[in-house]
C-alpha cells in the first residue's frame, strides 16, 4: 500500500506535537488569576524576610506582557522568605527531571541593595509531610532587574530531606505543595522584591528519547509501506 503525503505528514505531526506537549508541565504562569485575591488562594508564604505576606498579582509585569507573582523580600526582618503554592492535590512529578522558574529580584526604592546575591532553592512538600529542598550547594542566584530562567533539578543527589522520613521517589510522586525558597543575610534597610513569571516541570531525558524513537519507527514505517 502507498501512503499519501498527508498521511505522512500526519504520522510525523502527531509525534511532533507530543515531543512538543511533553516539553513542559506548567505548574503556574499566573495568568489564570484575576486579581490577588484568586492568586492568594493558591499561593501563600512564611519566613523570617516575609513579612509583607503572601505574593500579589503583578498584571503584565511577567514575559512578555504576561501575568508575574510580586513577593517581598524584608531582609530587614529576616534571612529567608517562602512563597508557596498550594493546592497541587498529589501532584506526580516523577516523570519530570527539573523545575524551571523564570524570575527576576530588583532593589526596592528607598532600600540598599544586598550586600551578597540572594539565592533561590526550590523544595516540594507531600501529603505526608516530607520535604525535600534543595541543598546549600545547588542553590542559584536569580538575575537582578531581568527575567531570566533558573532551572533546578529534581534529583535525589541535589536535594535534603529537611522534614519527615518519606522516600525522594515517594515525595516526587506525590506533591502536595511546592515552595520557592529565598535566602539572604538580614541586613539594616535592605529590601528586595521578586517577580516570578512561571514555573515549569521539564520531563526526563528519557522521554524525548521515547518519543524521538516513535518519531523514528513512524519514518521507517512509512518508507517501509512505499
Amino acid at each position: 500500500m502507498k501512503l499519501k503525503i498527508p498521511t505522512i505528514l500526519s504520522l510525523v505531526l502527531a509525534t511532533g506535537l507530543s515531543v512538543a506537549n511533553a516539553q513542559t508541565l506548567m505548574i503556574d504562569n499566573f495568568d489564570g488569576y484575576a486579581d490577588t485575591v484568586e492568586l492568594q488562594n493558591n499561593w501563600n508564604s512564611f519566613g523570617t524576610a516575609a513579612s509583607s505576606g503572601a505574593p500579589t498579582l503583578g498584571a503584565g509585569e511577567g514575559v512578555a506582557g504576561s501575568n508575574a507573582a510580586v513577593y517581598s523580600l524584608n531582609w530587614f526582618d529576616g534571612n529567608n522568605a517562602n512563597m508557596r503554592r498550594i493546592n497541587l492535590g498529589g501532584l506526580d512529578l516523577s516523570a519530570y527531571s527539573a523545575l524551571d522558574v523564570t524570575m527576576y529580584v530588583e532593589t526596592d526604592a528607598g532600600n540598599d541593595a544586598p550586600t551578597a546575591s540572594t539565592v533561590l532553592k526550590v523544595a516540594i512538600q507531600s501529603s505526608d509531610s516530607t520535604i525535600w529542598q534543595t541543598s546549600a550547594t545547588f542553590a542559584l542566584a536569580p538575575n537582578v532587574d531581568s527575567y531570566s530562567i533558573l532551572s533546578f533539578n529534581l534529583s535525589e543527589a541535589e536535594m535534603d530531606r529537611v522534614a519527615g522520613s518519606g522516600t525522594f521517589a515517594d515525595t516526587l510522586a506525590d506533591v502536595d505543595n511546592l515552595r520557592l525558597r529565598f535566602e539572604n543575610a538580614q541586613e539594616v534597610n535592605v529590601g528586595q522584591t521578586a517577580y516570578v513569571s512561571s514555573i515549569a516541570a521539564i520531563p526526563e531525558p528519557s522521554t524525548y528519547a521515547l518519543l524521538f524513537g516513535g518519531l523514528m519507527m513512524s519514518l521507517a514505517l512509512v518508507r517501509r509501506r512505499r
